[in-house]
């Protein structure tokens, strides 16, 4: 029997958490940076997830780190995940700071979709200038090379 006061909460919070949970993959699908090769080089996959990777023609290597896969992940087109509902746990379970922030509260929805489409801006004029465009990651040895070429 669940009491008042109880590990169930009432249905008011869980209305708010599933109010937060929709804005949070909101703020997820409009950012895509994480699977872009911005964020990171490449994203962790279990190993019982390995036939799930070659299905989803993700490139598999073994990192410093362990088994995972290169980004820019080849199922984000169109800046959105065409695999969302069968994406590998690591996409799952990433939260970003500003992801971090938004939950705790720190930014609001608004403000991180701002900073977001600020941020996409900016890597839209820099991927022009790349041979392979959004292709290439984005890694300090890129920027370099870019801005020696200037």
């Amino acid at each position: 029997m669940v009491r008042p006061g109880g590990l169930c909460p009432s249905l008011g919070a869980l209305t708010s958490m599933a109010e937060e949970t929709v804005r949070a993959i909101d703020l997820c699908r409009a950012c895509g940076l994480c699977c872009v090769g911005v964020v990171h080089s490449h994203a962790a996959l279990d190993t019982s997830e390995l036939d799930l990777a070659r299905e989803l023609a993700l490139h598999v290597d073994v990192f410093d780190d362990g088994v995972g896969f290169h980004l820019p992940c080849p199922q984000y087109q169109g800046d959105h995940c065409a695999t969302y509902q069968r994406r590998p746990r690591a996409c799952v379970d990433y939260e970003c700071e500003l992801l971090q922030r938004f939950l705790s509260g720190q930014v609001t929805l608004e403000d991180s979709l701002s900073l977001v489409a600020q941020v996409k801006e900016m890597l839209d004029k820099l991927w022009v200038k790349l041979p392979s465009g959004k292709a290439t990651p984005i890694t300090f040895e890129t920027l370099r090379a870019i801005v020696g070429k200037e």
